[in-house]
């Protein structure tokens, strides 16, 4: 996980780093929200995923910082955690119209703030629903039989699969590794693998 940690205090950053460092993320570091926001928007080739703020920083504030970088279209699903000594002085408006996932109150705890990074990976590796397409009387099926190559080495899997491939009119062949499937497909000109 790439974090970028943007907080005017050296001694601050140095124990989020070390945090992050334990937990095999890469970490890098700004000294002001101004330095951060660029870092952050010059598009690596990597985006963040997670930007570790302080809120009270000279010129750009926390809030100001997460406002420039929620600005970049590429940063929209960048996790921004805000970390705050005066927590219960932000409302949760001023916070969600700044793009703030969340606000962690100064001391970070080790155990809060990972289960923040945490959250914030398995959303990033969240699967979109795959809504089924039901097949309908209007549904064509395919005018001709197709020639499938099925590379599965589940006995069971494969005895499923074939069926039901048989079942709708194609002609499976199947194999069960992959050098298999590669070696096969060089001598007959499947349709689908």
């Amino acid at each position: 996980m790439r974090v970028l940690i943007i907080d005017d205090n050296g001694a601050n950053r140095r124990i989020l780093r070390e945090y992050l460092r334990a937990w095999h993320c890469l970490a890098d570091e700004a000294e002001s929200g101004a330095e951060g926001s660029r870092g952050c928007t010059r598009r690596p080739t990597r985006p963040f995923q997670v930007v570790l703020l302080d809120m009270q920083m000279p010129i750009l504030n926390g809030l100001q910082t997460a406002e420039v970088i929620r600005h970049d279209p590429l940063l929209s699903r960048t996790a921004i955690v805000m970390l705050s000594s005066i927590g219960d002085h932000l409302s949760k408006e001023g916070l969600a119209s700044s793009g703030i996932t969340i606000c962690l109150p100064k001391p970070v705890r080790q155990a809060q703030l990972r289960e923040v990074l945490v959250d914030a990976l398995r959303k990033e590796r969240a699967i979109p629903t795959i809504r089924r397409r039901e097949r309908t009387k209007n549904t064509p099926l395919p005018s001709r039989s197709l020639r499938i190559l099925l590379a599965e080495d589940n006995a069971v899997n494969k005895k499923v699969a074939v069926a039901m491939l048989r079942k709708l009119g194609h002609q499976a062949d199947c194999v069960e590794t992959g050098v298999e499937a590669v070696r096969k497909s060089e001598e007959i000109a499947y349709d689908i693998i």
